[in-house]
């Protein structure tokens, strides 16, 4: 099973949570190539990941330059609506990664049944956005405009029984839905290139997980 980082990070481009949101769940050496968020970032929620109580000093550590340079900011999980305020004072940040700091609490994430990674070039490449819940509009996780790659892995709370991903045109489960089941024996699902299912890259205005 694929083991998913003790802290899980929601960054947005905008103070107060506003704006797009990504998801980060592994180190990022450099945003913009990554993950395509070439916006600031604002605003972060730090959320206890799976396992957290194994290891209860993890924090999200924060760096202004890439591959994990520059000056720092640590932030134990909670919530962070401005962290250019005068109290962080880190004028950008170009490189996230998970390591130990002292003991402190913070909301959980909840329950993981799958991780969703996006991709908006064929072959695992380009801009990947990470998707950890359902969501009824796409649009707020920063998903790019179209997907052409794709891989599902089973999360901390897969079912048993296993699950399907259905994945939306349109806000609201509506539209075409394109299903993809994860089974029980299968550790994950690869689509390298979207188009040999659809015939075209994939527009994603929601995910349901069921």
């Amino acid at each position: 099973m694929y083991m998913l980082s003790r802290i899980i990070v929601d960054v947005f481009d905008q103070p107060n949570f506003q704006g797009r949101k990504v998801t980060i769940c592994d180190p990022v050496k450099n945003i913009p190539q990554e993950i395509g968020f070439d916006g600031n970032i604002a605003s972060c929620i730090v959320y206890q990941g799976p396992n957290f109580a194994a290891s209860p000093n993890e924090k999200a550590i924060l760096f202004e330059k890439p591959d994990f340079k520059g000056q720092q900011l640590v932030l134990a999980p909670g919530y962070y609506e401005n962290i250019h305020n005068g109290t962080y004072n880190l004028p950008t940040i170009q490189s996230i990664k998970m390591g130990s700091a002292l003991k402190a609490n913070g909301p959980s994430y909840g329950q993981i049944p799958v991780i969703l990674e996006l991709f908006s070039k064929p072959g695992f490449k380009g801009a990947k956005t990470t998707v950890l819940k359902e969501t009824n509009n796409a649009q707020q996780l920063g998903i790019p405009d179209t997907v052409s790659s794709l891989i599902i892995r089973k999360g901390p709370d897969f079912p048993r029984s296993g699950c399907k991903v259905m994945i939306y045109q349109q806000p609201d489960f509506s539209g075409e839905g394109w299903p993809v089941e994860v089974r029980p024996y299968t550790p994950q699902v690869q689509i390298p290139n979207v188009m040999a299912n659809t015939r075209q890259p994939l527009t994603i205005g929601s995910i349901k997980i069921a």
